[in-house]
């Protein structure tokens, strides 16, 4: 059985269990829900000033991880507020084990990034506040975080925030913000931008095009369009695409852009500082929403503002196949190590979605495609989707064998029913050979 966990518009955190049907005869899934967290329950009795004052703490960014042996869950919310819970599998709560306010966060801000890992919490803002706490072990064996973080300074209108596989560097764009690596530890270490400097510092920056203090790389705009008029930036969803080996390196770093135009760049920082490709007209609707790197080599899931979701080569940039039967845009992508994908979206649907090998060489024929396999109504709409590490996506592949089996096997079942049908006497087909007289 998979598990999905999902946070709302309301500020509800919920966990969603599913599974094939085990009647082989039916293609439906089920799915589990349990509510985690949730500042109201978003029922009927439920108030229109409480579900008012729930929308101002919905959730923004999700983020899981097993940090000696204890599943933890990150949380960020519009109202500012960040959540660090130990998740117990086998009663299903949350206990909280810190929780704070980012004091930078104010008006239509939001969160567009939060990881968090063995090293501790990372967020950003849109508005550039970027932060980070440790994560220590308490005295009653539960990790604790303390409230004490360290904080800096980036650019402001930003969209979309990573951070790199090993947490060793960052990338971020926005709108006329451009795409950008940074070294984590010497953005927290220098703050960030420096705010105030002198005129003629800001000229050689400006003649130089220099790099700020922790600023390991940043893309170069397009060339001017046809009409010889610049091309605008507009960075709408980012992420960072594994090598072979799985893993990112802060020498080697592979990014792919989505933009408001329904662009799909990528980029390579070894190469040059324009991307090595420019994929357009992928996002068919209001630009590109999501873009998220898969569990395989050279595999993208795109969607844009529209309800188009697809899978992408990052070979050629060709769409390999596009999921059918979604009526609202996708909100958060969540991949599986196995060959299941979650998808939240603002039809107020979860959707489970199965995925595909590439083929070996890029430009063939996709002989099988991905398709959505169940999906479960929610009362409000998902915002966030991360998939539990602690379930077992393999359990979910084993089903999957297992019904084909049962499908050959009631095919073998109805070869031996026709095997055992009583065919047309040969004797009588013997008796009734007469000469046909064909008639004009």
């Amino acid at each position: 059985m998979s598990r999905f966990i999902t946070g709302d518009e309301l500020g509800n955190i919920k966990i969603l269990e599913c599974c094939p049907d085990i009647d082989p005869s039916t293609s439906e899934w089920k799915f589990n829900e349990r509510i985690l967290d949730a500042p109201i329950l978003g029922n009927a009795n439920s108030s229109s000033i409480e579900v008012e004052k729930a929308r101002k703490a919905a959730i923004n960014r999700l983020s899981i991880t097993d940090n000696n042996d204890n599943l933890m869950l990150a949380a960020s919310r519009s109202n500012g507020t960040c959540s660090v819970y130990t998740l117990n599998n086998e009663d299903n709560e949350l206990e909280t084990v810190q929780e704070w306010k980012e004091t930078r966060l104010s008006g239509g801000n939001k969160f567009i990034g939060l990881n968090l890992t063995q090293r501790g919490i990372f967020w950003c803002a849109s508005n550039g506040a970027l932060g980070f706490s440790n994560v220590t072990p308490g005295g009653d064996n539960t990790e604790k975080v303390a409230a004490p973080y360290q904080k800096a300074s980036l650019p402001t209108r930003l969209c979309a925030w990573r951070l790199s596989g090993d947490s060793t560097n960052f990338a971020y764009g926005g709108n006329e913000v451009d795409l950008s690596v940074w070294d984590t530890e010497q953005a927290l270490q220098t703050g960030g931008i420096v705010t105030q400097r002198t005129d003629s510092d800001s000229k050689k920056r400006k003649r130089g095009n220099d790099l700020f203090p922790g600023e390991i790389w940043r893309a170069k705009n397009l060339p001017n369009d046809s009409l010889n008029l610049r091309q605008p930036i507009h960075i709408t969803s980012l992420t960072y695409i594994p090598t072979s080996s799985g893993a990112t390196s802060s020498k080697s770093v592979h990014i792919v852009t989505g933009t408001e135009t329904g662009d799909v760049r990528r980029y390579d920082t070894r190469s040059a500082r324009r991307p090595v490709a420019n994929w357009k007209g992928i996002g068919k609707i209001g630009g590109i929403g999501v873009v998220e790197a898969g569990t395989r080599e050279h595999e993208l899931f795109v969607s844009d503002k529209g309800s188009n979701f697809s899978a992408l080569d990052l070979r050629n940039g060709h769409t390999l196949y596009s999921y059918k039967q979604i009526q609202g845009s996708i909100t958060s992508i969540s991949p599986s190590p196995g060959s299941l994908l979650g998808s939240t979206s603002h039809d107020r649907f979860f959707r489970v979605h199965s995925t595909v090998p590439l083929s070996k060489k890029a430009g063939q024929q996709q002989e099988e495609r991905g398709e959505v396999l169940g999906k479960h109504y929610m009362k409000s709409v998902p915002t966030a989707v991360v998939f539990d590490i602690t379930s077992d996506a393999s359990d979910i592949a084993k089903s999957g064998k297992r019904r084909d089996n049962n499908e050959d096997d009631s095919e073998e079942d109805n070869e031996d029913v026709w095997a055992g049908m009583q065919g047309v006497d040969e004797d009588s087909d013997q008796e009734d050979n007469q000469p046909i007289v064909k008639r004009r």
